[in-house]
Order: structure tokens, then sequence, then C-alpha cells
């Protein structure tokens, strides 16, 4: 069996600076502490992720709700979107290549992504 001893090494001192921050509960100042620690942007990332999982578990079972609702309603609009383009490519006899890039230029300009996403990362 193999384990990773730079990652084993890693949690043991992340745990150590999450006890340093539930002691200072300052974040800024436990992060100078260890300012000289080669892992510390190991340890930023992972306490954003755990920010992240905190805020996924918070979220209430309505606004859970509203975003799976959000995001089926985003993928049939897309989806009856895609259906239409591939006619309208069948019949013009233009690309559905270019249709599709130009789809996914459109979504990208105007926003459109999944609101799972969104809620869970919402501040």
């Amino acid at each position: 069996m193999f384990v990773n001893t730079t990652n084993e090494l890693v949690h043991q001192k992340f745990q150590a600076v999450l006890a340093d921050l539930n002691k200072t509960q300052s974040v800024n100042e436990t992060l100078k502490k260890y300012s000289e620690d080669p892992y510390l942007p190991r340890y930023v990332e992972m306490l954003k992720q755990k920010q992240a999982n905190s805020l996924r578990k918070n979220i209430t079972i309505w606004q859970s709700l509203k975003a799976l609702v959000d995001s089926r309603y985003i993928q049939f609009r897309r989806s009856i979107r895609m259906s239409r383009g591939a006619v309208y490519c069948l019949l013009t006899g233009s690309s559905f290549e270019e249709f599709r890039n130009a789809t996914y230029a459109w979504e990208n300009r105007h926003g459109v992504t999944s609101p799972l996403v969104s809620a869970t990362t919402a501040d």
C-alpha cells in the first residue's frame, strides 16, 4: 500500500492551521503566522474549498429546490434551442457547428450558467 506522505504532511499542517484559525478567528493573522510555509497556497485553497462546502450545506431547501428547477428549465430551453437549430441547419444547409459555436458564444456573453453553481457559491 502506497501513502503519499506529502499529502499527509499537508493535511496534518492544515489541521494545525485550522486549530490556530479557531483560536484567533482572524484569517490574516493566522496566515501571517504560516507565511514561511511552502504549502501556504494549498492551505488557502483548502480554506476556500472548506468555506464553499459550508455554504453549500447552509442553503435552504427552497433555495436548493429553486436552483434545481432553474437548472432544469435552462437545460430544457437549451435543448429546444439546439433542436430548432439542427432543424434549421438541415433545411438551409448551413453548418450546425457554426450554429452551435454561436450559441455557446451567446450563452457566454449573457452569462447563462447553471443556477446550481451560482446558488452554492453565493455570498
